[in-house]
């Protein structure tokens, strides 16, 4: 930011359509921190792991465990284990945003996990790695048209998650959009 402030070249116009753009990236990247730090000052144990056994091997190299107790009116969660493949760098931001999710009753045991809920994680994971959403996108393309030529894609990520989770890919998911929190 500092560079588009100092640059002498720029008019002061120029500068500020530059930062105006930076801001809500800059935001996307907060949320991602703060789920982080939810997660660090939570009393829920969070457990990270590379064993793959834990991974259905037809899963994108990623899975979430998570242990609770059963209270007198919801369940309690203790413990969220969460498993990815090595080279997988981006699944911890998808996967800690289920966390989050876990931990504020936004999904999991106390409320419906959904669609809706895939479509928050994945639009953190994009912020943190466009090119992994990108792929999960042209998987969708590809089982939607078979053709593995393709080098673009028009299926919005939305389309993508009805069109993969549909093929019980991942069946603990509800196959409804109740939690859809953007559009």
């Amino acid at each position: 930011m500092s560079d588009i402030e100092n640059n002498s070249k720029w008019s002061d116009q120029k500068k500020e359509k530059k930062l105006n753009k930076l801001t809500p990236q800059l935001e996307k990247w907060g949320n991602i921190l703060s789920d982080f730090e939810s997660i660090i000052a939570s009393e829920v144990e969070f457990i990270y792991s590379s064993d793959e056994s834990y991974i259905p091997v037809e899963w994108d190299g990623n899975h979430m465990v998570t242990k609770s107790v059963i209270g007198p009116s919801h369940s309690i969660v203790k413990e969220v284990s969460i498993f990815i493949r090595p080279g997988k760098l981006s699944k911890y931001v998808h996967e800690n945003r289920h966390g989050f999710q876990t931990l504020n009753g936004l999904a999991g045991f106390n409320s419906v996990y959904d669609w809706g809920d895939e479509l928050d994680a994945f639009r953190y994971e994009q912020v943190f790695n466009y090119q992994s959403v990108y792929k999960f996108r042209m998987q969708a393309q590809y089982l939607q048209d078979g053709n593995k030529n393709a080098s673009t894609t028009s299926i919005s990520l939305k389309k993508a998650i009805e069109i993969l989770y549909t093929q019980s890919r991942v069946p603990s998911i509800t196959p409804t959009w109740q939690n859809l929190k953007f559009k």
